[in-house]
């Protein structure tokens, strides 16, 4: 199978109605899964929506112990995040940093104009789609099952942004800089 993976939190702030529409487009390619891992508020309905629509394409699992993270996010072909509108000025899915650490692609659907869009864009190891553009989500996702180069490509991408971004120094230091920015010192 090819697994498209959404790991973490099913949180309010996620928006998750358009990976259901997702599965359906995909149903007539049964070598691609959507699999959930996690938990959360929208998680209960979320898997009865995916029984009521009659999703064989959808899997849920629980979420795993920190030490099982990076097996958990390895076993993804490409993850998707996903963002609702509206949330984007006060969120930023740090699901991405463990993503692009095991070097997986993304797929992001949410707004455009976010930080976290702009960061797959310019960073190159992903796609941005809005809420509505289901079915250009599924033909990327289509594609992609058929493209091992360009999954490698973009894993290499993401592999570069994690060690650029994902170091835990550096990550202080900017917010340090943040900090001094706005006068909070």
């Amino acid at each position: 199978k090819f697994v498209l993976l959404y790991s973490g939190n099913l949180g309010r702030v996620h928006d998750l109605d358009p990976l259901l529409d997702l599965a359906e487009q995909l149903r007539p390619v049964p070598r691609i899964v959507l699999v959930f891992v996690g938990g959360g508020p929208q998680h209960a309905s979320l898997v009865a929506a995916a029984r009521d629509r009659g999703l064989a394409n959808v899997r849920f699992f629980p979420a795993q112990p920190r030490a099982n993270l990076s097996a958990a996010l390895g076993a993804g072909d490409v993850h998707v995040v996903t963002l609702r509108p509206g949330c984007a000025a006060s969120v930023f899915p740090s699901k991405l940093y463990g993503i692009a650490a095991v070097g997986r692609p993304v797929l992001f659907v949410g707004p455009d104009q976010s930080e976290i869009a702009r960061t797959i864009r310019e960073q190159g190891f992903g796609f941005c789609f809005q809420r509505d553009e289901v079915a250009a989500i599924a033909a990327a996702v289509i594609a992609l099952s058929t493209a091992p180069d360009q999954r490698t490509e973009l894993a290499q991408a993401a592999g570069r942004f994690a060690r650029s971004s994902g170091d835990a120094r550096l990550a202080a230091r900017l917010w340090a800089a943040l900090a001094e920015q706005r006068g909070a010192t």
